[in-house]
């Protein structure tokens, strides 16, 4: 997460948040897009080859993926058909989330159900969540898993759909409402809560709400270039990433997508559904232009690269290796150039010469009230001390180190001991000493 001029990682239950603030696997080829008809064609049509079920709940679950599996062919028209033709706004609900999950790379897309809701063939229509699992760029997806039992899950949103009875054993989505299951695994994504406009690179895909569509192509141009150097550290540390989605915030959406970021001085975090995708989310009114555009969005993909994948669950209570999931962050937005180039240089420099500079370099983490000031002197000083590894041992033990501890959970001793051959107080030591000299 980037600060205004930082920043910091949060993590949650389900799906983990790296954050930033500001200064003071690769996709299965798209068919051909076809046109969609507002005259909806039964989505019964095709269940020949579907054994006849026993309950119009596991029928409507048939129908339902018969639309999913027509999205993700190209098939507007099929994936409408699971729509009420009698709601024209739904229809328009849904014609919008084709639009959105197509232009993202969708390359998974499923309904599921947790506990069927008991239904009979006399039942006009009847209210149910359902689960709408998804993978963006990926040739495979992970099962569907409640808050993730035994390891990650399909990432998913959930929808609490009425399901009418048209006629015979025809039935329709008629209504979408919030979900009666609330839980933070489930929050609302931009596509879903959301029309999107979006703009796509080599790279990276950029989606913006029709408010923030004028800044779309200038930010693509900066994420572009962010992710040549993101993927340079993508390759050394062995987490490729298949393609970076980067969604554009109003001041709005910014408190409500995904939940919102922890910290009131974040301006930019990455969020990780389910521990599958790295999803970057900016505050266009605060991510500036620029350099400052291209070092928030780099800081964002650093993130992507060196978290992306990991279980990340219990740093929603608490995240004592924020300053190196942060310190390496900005070392990857600043690289090559040195963290005596951070513009937090001045913050950093009166602390470090105050008589209340840190005796280690392992800060924790950062409280969510923090000032700006505060938040600013935390990410400076994570920067200098990961910069540190990297002059004294070199860029590629910084990154084993990395690994070690943040890849792998291992402690900070035991992966010192391994990798720079030391406990980590010596190197502590040494770092406090060097980011002193260097201001």
């Amino acid at each position: 997460m980037l600060i205004a001029a930082g920043v910091l990682t949060v993590a949650a239950l389900v799906a983990g948040v790296a954050t930033f603030t500001a200064d003071n696997h690769t996709p299965a080829a798209a068919a051909p897009t076809q046109t969609a008809s507002d005259t909806a064609t039964s989505p019964s049509a095709s269940a020949s080859s579907e054994a006849e079920p026993d309950d119009p709940g596991t029928l409507a679950m048939q129908i339902l993926n018969r639309g999913t599996a027509a999205l993700l062919k190209g098939d507007e028209a099929g994936w409408l058909a699971i729509v009420d033709p009698s709601k024209p706004k739904l229809r328009a609900y849904y014609r919008d989330l084709y639009t959105s999950l197509r232009g993202l790379g969708v390359t998974q897309l499923q309904y599921r159900r947790l506990i069927p809701k008991p239904v009979g063939w006399e039942d006009a229509s009847w209210d149910e969540d359902f689960y709408l699992t998804y993978c963006f760029s990926m040739s495979s997806c992970p099962p569907f898993k409640y808050l993730n039992p035994g390891g990650p899950g399909a990432p998913m949103i959930t929808q609490g759909l009425t399901i009418r009875k048209l006629a015979g054993r025809d039935y329709r989505i008629t209504k979408v409402a919030k979900a009666k299951q609330a839980s933070e695994g489930w929050q609302s994504t931009p596509w879903q809560v959301d029309r999107l406009v979006l703009a796509k690179g080599k790279r990276v895909t950029v989606a913006a709400s029709r408010g923030n569509a004028g800044r779309l192509r200038q930010v693509l141009a900066a994420a572009e270039q962010a992710a040549t150097r993101a993927d340079h550290y993508a390759k050394l540390i062995g987490n490729p990433q298949s393609r970076y989605r980067v969604y554009l915030a109003t001041d709005r959406q910014w408190r409500t997508w995904y939940g919102g970021p922890h910290g009131r001085w974040a301006i930019g975090y990455t969020t990780f559904p389910q521990g599958v995708l790295s999803e970057i989310v900016l505050r266009t009114s605060e991510a500036g232009r620029g350099r400052d555009l291209e070092n928030l969005i780099q800081h964002e993909m650093a993130h992507a690269v060196t978290l992306g994948g990991l279980d990340l669950g219990a740093q929603s209570i608490v995240n004592p290796d924020m300053w190196l999931q942060e310190g390496i962050a900005e070392y990857i937005a600043y690289a090559p150039r040195p963290a005596t180039a951070t513009t937090r240089l001045p913050e950093v420099r009166q602390t470090l010469r105050s008589t209340r500079r840190p005796t280690s370099v392992a800060l924790g983490e950062l409280d969510n009230d923090a000032s700006l000031r505060q938040s600013s002197v935390f990410y400076g000083l994570s920067h200098f001390a990961v910069d540190c590894i990297a002059q004294k041992y070199g860029e590629t033990k910084l990154l084993d180190f990395i690994d070690l501890t943040l890849g792998q959970n291992m402690g900070y001793d035991k992966a010192s001991e391994q990798v720079f051959g030391t406990p980590f107080r010596p190197v502590d030591r040494a770092c406090i000493a060097w980011m002193q000299q260097q201001v």
